[in-house]
């Protein structure tokens, strides 16, 4: 195996070794010849080249410098690829205009690609996302969790159909499958208060405390939550873990008509956590590199 391959691998890269698969996500998929489509870690260029045979225009992102120059050669006759050797965290997307990402990402690499696809920062994300990935980590962003809540108001989510792992190399020791995020025609947070209701739903979640009355008893009136318990059929002692996204967005628009001041408490602490999380990742990756 050469040094290329070990460097995949090394990050969690589990190649297609079917060559029907890559044609049948695609149709899944339902990539149509109007279509612009992004493909994330290109590495040879399989999924690359079939996309271009449907998709009007295909966008390759490979970071690294000799799979980009390999899948650039191999594919050279094909005009509407626009080959990319750049990390997809780097990546700026259309500012204008509808597209599509269907990609086999590195395994290790899915939160923070996911979280990329789903930024609020980004004025005009993906229309729709296709990605294998571990079943655990697209249940994760299904679910319940703070990432899974934020995502909600914005995109659907669901995991579209189990793969079979003996259809990758080297084969994956976990389950793996094909993952759809849709981005809603109508958010169910207008755009311009998706940063407030990060902030208000980070505050909640990074609290110290797991259930609903005391992660939020500084944010409302024990009336008020009274009243949101028994409208979204929780109680005061449901799990932060359990409530749904969808009552989150309720409690939320509650507490958007609070005053102020009561607002203020939870401004910035999104960033403040995004940063903090950024630096612990910083500092894992220098410990681990002093290890070896």
């Amino acid at each position: 195996m050469d040094k290329t391959n070990n460097e995949n691998l090394t990050l969690g890269q589990n190649f297609i070794k079917d060559s029907k698969l890559i044609p049948s996500l695609i149709k899944t998929a339902k990539i149509k010849s109007s279509d612009t489509v992004v493909d994330i870690g290109t590495g040879r260029g399989k999924i690359t080249y079939e996309l271009a045979k449907v998709a009007d225009k295909v966008v390759s992102i490979e970071k690294d410098k000799r799979l980009y120059e390999e899948a650039k050669e191999n594919y050279a006759n094909f005009t509407n690829i626009h080959f990319l050797n750049i990390d997809f965290l780097r990546y700026k997307f259309p500012e204008r205009g509808d597209y599509k990402i269907l990609s086999n990402i590195p395994f290790n690499s899915t939160a923070s690609f996911i979280k990329k696809i789903t930024d609020i920062k980004n004025p005009n994300p993906p229309k729709e996302t296709y990605l294998i990935v571990q079943k655990e980590a697209a249940k994760r962003f299904s679910g319940r969790d703070l990432v899974a809540s934020l995502i909600f108001p914005f995109f659907t989510t669901r995991i579209i159909k189990k793969l079979d792992v003996t259809k990758f190399h080297p084969i994956p020791d976990v389950d793996i499958v094909f993952f759809e995020i849709k981005r809603r025609n109508e958010p169910l947070i207008v755009p311009a208060e998706r940063l407030l209701f990060s902030d208000f739903l980070t505050y909640i979640f990074k609290s110290r405390s797991s259930d609903f009355y005391n992660a939020t008893k500084k944010l409302l009136t024990f009336k008020t939550q009274k009243r949101l318990c028994l409208d979204n059929n929780i109680s005061m002692n449901t799990m932060l873990r359990e409530i749904h996204p969808a009552e989150w967005i309720n409690v939320y628009k509650v507490f958007r008509k609070q005053a102020t001041d009561t607002q203020i408490k939870v401004i910035g602490t999104h960033s403040h956590y995004k940063r903090n999380d950024s630096k612990l990742k910083k500092d894992h990756r220098t410990r681990n590199r002093f290890k070896t």
